[in-house]
């Protein structure tokens, strides 16, 4: 046992509260609130173990984000969660560089064919007028008009490439769910929950949600949220359903300054 976890013992014991009492009144296993005592939490589920940690530091009046903070467990998961942001960032901005390499090489043989096609083109029409020495003026007006006309044919290639990357963009963009400030949050939990608020500006939060208990938050700032074990709740965003997939562990998502919302 270390010496923070003694003295919350110690805290404990003057505030003239048993164990067995704290296990009766917060219905949690008198073996977990020993462990917490002592500081093992080896075998011990994280999620629930915020909620037991919670009820603890509540029933003998501790400050529940200092007993967070000394808990090995939890420091491990933080950095877990930071590592996984971080991958995920550098996975998306990957991808975007692959699709402007791809985009850039596509452009550039399309480029390389046209200027072929041309190429040949005029040389057949050299070849022609080669054979015609006779009507030289007159060949050479053809040649003239039908280099002419390819010129507006690639203006409509372009035009058409142009209207197609529009729809590409219009389409995305309505993928793309954008929400106003300030944004109403609703959690509705089947289990006991807890979920940590990252609010631009502002020190980060972590939340216990009680099962079957709504919870309901008002945000006008770009934000991140973690819902721990989130399979087990509703949630919505300005009165619209989020889907969440079953089975689910810890669901991340975030908000920009331009209310644009990003699964993390």
């Amino acid at each position: 046992m270390n010496e923070f976890w003694q003295k919350i013992k110690q805290d404990r014991k003057q505030s003239e509260k048993t164990l067995k009492e704290i296990s009766e009144k917060t219905k949690i296993n008198i073996t977990y609130l020993e462990n917490i005592e002592n500081g093992d939490f080896s075998s011990m589920d994280p999620t629930y173990m915020r909620l037991f940690i919670k009820a603890y530091a509540n029933e003998i009046g501790a400050d529940y984000k200092e007993l967070i903070k000394n808990t090995p467990l939890f420091k491990k998961e933080d950095k877990k969660i930071t590592k996984n942001v971080i991958d995920s960032k550098n996975k998306k901005s990957e991808k975007k560089k692959l699709n402007i390499s791809v985009n850039d090489h596509s452009n550039k043989l399309l480029k390389t064919i046209v200027i072929i096609i041309l190429i040949i083109f005029i040389i057949v029409v050299i070849n022609r007028i080669a054979n015609k020495n006779k009507k030289i003026p007159q060949e050479a007006k053809k040649v003239t008009k039908e280099i002419v006309v390819e010129e507006p044919s690639n203006q409509k290639t372009d035009e058409n490439e142009n209207k197609t990357n529009d729809i590409k963009k219009n389409s995305l963009n309505e993928t793309i769910n954008v929400f106003q400030f300030p944004i109403h949050l609703e959690i509705f939990p089947d289990n006991n929950l807890v979920y940590r608020l990252d609010i631009k500006n502002k020190p980060p939060k972590e939340e216990l949600i009680l099962k079957n208990k709504n919870h309901y938050l008002t945000i006008d700032s770009p934000f991140h949220l973690t819902i721990y074990n989130a399979s087990q709740c509703l949630l919505k965003i300005d009165k619209k359903i989020i889907p969440i997939k079953p089975n689910i562990d810890n669901f991340e998502f975030s908000i920009s300054d331009s209310g644009n919302f990003v699964i993390e």
